[in-house]
């Protein structure tokens, strides 16, 4: 009897320590919808380029460093902010389908 209660105890105690190695943070927002105001889940960084939209139309963008950041939003409307007009370490909700070749600053988007 003790060594099947032995048994039982050591098996849910390694089990347990499994599940724990292998599983994810916990999530306490995970049930909650997504809007635009949420935070990012992935950042990517972009290379800037005229011809080819980015994969998505991201939340928005983060300048990490100074210079010119340049983008063309979803209707074609291109605009181009000068070095130090965008503030950098912040996130900006602007939603480009292209940050354009002459941008020289780096920049990060957020979906």
């Amino acid at each position: 009897m003790f060594k099947k209660v032995k048994y039982y105890i050591a098996a849910a105690l390694l089990g347990s320590m499994l599940f724990s190695a292998n599983s994810m943070a916990d999530d306490n927002f995970g049930d909650y919808r997504r809007g635009l105001e949420s935070p990012v889940e992935k950042i990517l960084t972009v290379t800037p380029d005229d011809d080819n939209d980015l994969t998505f139309i991201p939340r928005g963008i983060f300048v990490k460093t100074t210079g010119i950041v340049a983008v063309e939003m979803k209707d074609g409307t291109q605009i181009s902010f000068a070095n130090g007009e965008i503030a950098t370490g912040v996130w900006h909700p602007m939603r480009p389908a292209r940050i354009l070749e002459t941008t020289t600053a780096t920049v990060l988007i957020g979906e």
